[in-house]
């Protein structure tokens, strides 16, 4: 049975759950609910279905997938944690739900059982919380068959360097824009200088700025911001979010930017008595129940479904560092 529209928060459990069935007939060893569903707060009518997985077949994968999206009636990410980096598993015991094999949901008493320690079959993923990001977003687009991401906000265009060095098989395409000249030139240099012909032609960086965003889409299928709109100010954000959402309306749509309630773990700001901003150049710094709301106010109207992981060793309060928002639709 698919989840309607205007289902809530405890129907989308149940019938997800039932769905997740599909996964064990398939193979799959374990399967946990993640996502919006496993933390009520962030699910809403367009949210997509996030399953973790131990133990499923790779030949049975895309089956999987697309029956449980058949069935569901919406996007459904499935995460096999084989291919997972320790941050991620680390939060499957922090914060998804177990799910039976015959359906039912488990409750969350402590951590879950535990799985098989695994060797990772896809690339490994770097250390430091800057290099995860970048090797994160560009699996996202990996999975979802992007064929040409438009990063906003490139700087020395790292985020292209990064995902042609981990999918140097793919044919994706990026094109950086950021409005510092010096950077995207420094940033030319280094992908000349690091890049081989056989790369080197599947990135590309322009000096752009928000406001060139519709005459440079082109035939592009995603955008990408990674830790951008936090540097934005309150009417370029607003243009961001017009653009991207209502005039580009790509199919996929990822976002990072820091998760504030994580910031009482860095050390305190003794002039203001509250916990540090992470970089004087941030505007603002939000919980991820604030991006929550932002997105419902500017990309659920536009039709996108949203889906949130974290990025980073997460703590079991206060959650990852870093949240990664992927958005997306099917028109």
């Amino acid at each position: 049975m698919t989840i309607p529209p205007d289902a809530d928060y405890d129907t989308a459990l149940t019938l997800a759950g039932d769905a997740a069935r599909i996964l064990y007939e398939a193979g799959a060893q374990r399967v946990w609910l993640a996502g919006s569903l496993a933390h009520a707060q962030h699910w809403d009518a367009r949210s997509d279905i996030d399953f973790g997985t131990i133990g499923l077949p790779r030949i049975q994968f895309s089956a999987a997938v697309a029956r449980l999206r058949r069935q569901l009636g919406r996007h459904v990410d499935v995460i096999p944690l084989e291919d997972a980096p320790s941050f991620i598993r680390t939060q499957i015991l922090l914060e998804m739900l177990p799910v039976g094999a015959d359906g039912g949901v488990e409750p969350r008493n402590g951590p879950a059982p535990p799985y098989p320690v695994a060797t990772l079959t896809g690339p490994a993923y770097p250390k430091g919380l800057h290099q995860q990001r970048h090797a994160v977003a560009s699996d996202v687009l990996n999975r979802r068959g992007v064929r040409k991401a438009l990063d906003v906000g490139c700087a020395q265009g790292e985020f292209e360097l990064a995902a042609l060095r981990r999918w140097p098989q793919k044919a994706t395409e990026f094109h950086g824009i950021d409005p510092d000249t010096d950077a995207v030139r420094s940033g030319l240099e280094q992908l000349d200088r690091e890049l081989d012909d056989r790369l080197r032609p599947r990135a590309r960086l322009d000096v752009a700025e928000v406001a060139d965003l519709p005459h440079l889409w082109a035939d592009h299928d995603a955008v990408v911001a990674i830790e951008v709109i936090e540097h934005l100010d309150e009417p370029t954000l607003e243009l961001f979010a017009r653009l991207v959402f209502r005039e580009l309306s790509p199919p996929t749509v990822v976002l990072t930017t820091p998760n504030a309630e994580y910031n009482v773990l860095f050390p305190e700001d003794h002039s203001s008595g509250r916990a540090r901003v992470r970089h004087p150049g941030h505007h603002f710094e939000w919980t991820r129940s604030e991006m929550r709301r932002w997105i419902a106010a500017h990309a659920a109207p536009a039709g996108y479904r949203a889906a949130l992981r974290g990025i980073g060793e997460a703590h079991p309060t206060y959650g990852p560092p870093t949240q990664m928002w992927v958005l997306s639709h099917d028109r």
